[in-house]
C-alpha cells in the first residue's frame, strides 16, 4: 500500500515558469530572449548565488537590473517571475485524488538547500 508520494516543483506540478518568466521579461524591456536567458537560467552565476542564499532577494534583482541595463522594481520584476509558474492541470488533479485516499504527500524543492515539505 502506498503510503506517501514526493512531488517535485518545477516541471512536474508547475509549467516551467523560468522560460515564461525570461520571455516576458525580455519582451516587456525589449531585450533579447537570450541575454535574458543567460543571466537568469538555472544554474547561471546570479541563479546559484541566489538559490544558494548567498545574496538577498534585492541584491539578486539589483544585479540583474544592473547587467541588463533596464529600470524596473524588484517587486514588480518578482511578481512577473512568480506569475509564470502556473499549475499543471493533470498534476493537480492527480494530488488531489492521491490526497483523497489519505496518501501523505511531499513536494521536493532545490532552492538554497534541497527542502522536503509536507502538503
Amino acid at each position: 500500500m502506498i503510503k506517501s508520494a514526493i512531488f517535485d516543483l518545477g516541471g512536474v506540478y508547475f509549467t516551467d515558469g523560468t522560460k515564461i518568466a525570461m520571455k516576458a521579461i525580455s519582451e516587456k524591456y525589449n531585450l533579447s530572449f537570450e541575454s535574458v536567458q543567460e543571466i537568469l537560467k538555472t544554474g547561471s552565476d546570479l541563479s546559484n548565488l541566489y538559490r544558494k542564499g548567498e545574496i538577498t532577494f534585492n541584491e539578486f534583482w539589483k544585479k540583474v537590473k544592473n547587467v541588463m541595463k533596464i529600470d524596473a522594481d524588484n517587486n514588480e520584476l518578482n511578481k512577473l517571475w512568480l506569475e509564470s509558474y502556473k499549475p499543471i492541470p493533470g498534476t493537480v488533479d492527480i494530488i488531489k485524488r492521491l490526497k483523497g485516499k489519505g496518501i501523505k504527500l511531499y513536494y521536493a524543492q532545490k532552492c538554497r538547500q534541497t527542502f522536503l515539505c509536507g502538503v
